[in-house]
């Protein structure tokens, strides 16, 4: 074996246990992301507000991510009233007076809309 196929193969080694090392991050992150996802979801079977949920996501992904701004919007079935779950100072001059979104990307509300099962 030459030097030069024995170094391009310890790059591909290393290449490969690096990508190993990061998937490896992402899944704890998911695993920590959705970990108590089950017990969220028996508080909603039981009667829990979407509110709440939110509110508990919301925790969580500032727990994770404490450099990120969370921003949760709900819309209607129909995809055409889009409202922000948490207004604060950063995100209070997206809605008009009524609360719904001034402005909402096109590829969000096909986002949406393809989510709904009619």
């Amino acid at each position: 074996m030459s030097i030069d196929s024995s170094n391009s193969l310890f790059k591909e080694q290393q290449a490969l246990l690096s990508r190993v090392v990061f998937l490896e991050k992402e899944r704890d992150f998911v695993k920590k992301l959705y970990g108590d996802m089950p017990q969220m979801l028996q508080l909603l079977a039981k009667g829990a507000l979407l509110s709440t949920l939110l509110n508990c996501s919301k925790q969580k992904l500032q727990s994770l991510l404490p450099n990120a701004y969370c921003l949760f919007i709900v819309c209607d079935k129909e995809c055409l009233q889009w409202r922000i779950q948490f207004t604060d100072s950063i995100n209070e001059g997206l809605p008009n007076r009524n609360g719904q979104l001034i402005s909402v990307p096109q590829a969000l509300v096909t986002f949406a809309a393809s989510t709904f099962v009619s």
